[in-house]
């Protein structure tokens, strides 16, 4: 199965802009960072700190936060597209 993977604004100098993978299928986000920290080193130290995202981290899944799913633990599926991004505060 086949996921799209992009980064805005964080992981410059680790992770390509965007990103083709294959995965296999029932993979969750967490298990596809460490996936992806296999083949680009410092991914998984950049965005997960314990078990949960690192402050300030945004993963979006086809558009939506995957806190509005089920975090890290959520499944992936052939097709998605995951967007990692920083959180941006302004007034």
């Amino acid at each position: 199965m086949e996921i799209q993977v992009a980064r805005i604004g964080i992981l410059d100098n680790i992770l390509p802009a965007k990103t083709r993978l294959e995965i296999l299928d029932h993979l969750s986000v967490k298990e596809l960072l460490y996936q992806l920290d296999e083949q680009y080193k410092g991914v998984r130290d950049e965005l997960i700190k314990g078990d949960k995202l690192t402050p300030g981290i945004r993963i979006l899944l086809n558009g939506r936060s995957i806190s509005g799913y089920k975090g890290l633990s959520t499944e992936l599926n052939d097709g998605d597209r995951l967007l990692i991004t920083i959180l941006i505060n302004g007034g």
